[in-house]
């Protein structure tokens, strides 16, 4: 019977191995010129993820200038060289796409890019960054409805002040509606379009469930006339 610990193993008196020490190779960094994928010859390759990263950076900068018609042909160019395993970039892409439909008024081709990224999400951060995005371009459609309260109410201020028989603002010109000091315009049909723009005002606050601060305004208007 062996005694706990009087055994030794055999590795002890095995002789060590020799290790050799092998020089790091130095780094060296990539030099790139500002805006070097701006240049043609940045296309010049064959790699395919070369080609993704001078479009999708060429999408980002015009994207951040303001020019959305030049960024969304680059991030549709950009789709065509993104590996499909590649979901964060693929994404990234699409949702720059979306804004920039926005942007331009192709609301219906961004609610589909929308529609596609969301079909795609696989977490909560994902999905939360969709919907707000769709909140976004929903406002802006809404924005362009003809019953846009805010625009009612601009309008019945206009009218109001046509009527105004202050003679500081007798001539002005607004919308290009120019109101001249000699001709008279006619009071009845201006009253009448400024009560129906306060009325549909508040109709349309009511429906949108704006501010309160709208709602106030457009019945001390009513109140007035």
């Amino acid at each position: 019977m062996e005694l706990f610990g009087s055994t030794f193993d055999d590795s002890v008196f095995s002789e060590a191995r020799d290790r050799v020490c092998e020089s790091l190779t130095s780094y060296n960094p990539k030099m790139c010129e500002a805006e070097w994928f701006c240049e043609s010859a940045a296309l010049e390759t064959d790699d395919a993820i070369e080609k993704q990263k001078v479009y999708k950076f060429r999408g980002d900068l015009a994207m951040r200038k303001g020019n959305y018609q030049k960024a969304l042909e680059a991030y549709s160019s950009c789709l065509q060289w993104i590996a499909d395993n590649n979901l964060t970039i693929r994404r990234d892409v699409l949702e720059g796409m979306a804004r920039c439909c926005t942007k331009l008024g192709q609301r219906d081709r961004a609610l589909d890019l929308v529609d596609l990224l969301s079909k795609e999400a696989s977490n909560t951060c994902h999905l939360t960054s969709l919907l707000l995005l769709k909140v976004s371009i929903w406002n802006i459609l809404d924005l362009l409805l003809p019953f846009n309260p805010w625009h009612w109410l601009s309008l019945g201020q206009v009218c109001l002040q046509l009527l105004d028989p202050n003679p500081a603002i007798g001539k002005q010109t607004v919308e290009g509606l120019h109101v001249d000091e000699e001709e008279e315009v006619h009071k009845d049909w201006i009253w009448l379009k400024a009560c129906i723009s306060f009325i549909r005002t508040r109709y349309s606050l009511w429906t949108h469930v704006l501010f309160k601060n709208g709602t106030r305004t457009c019945c001390l208007h009513l109140n007035h006339i």
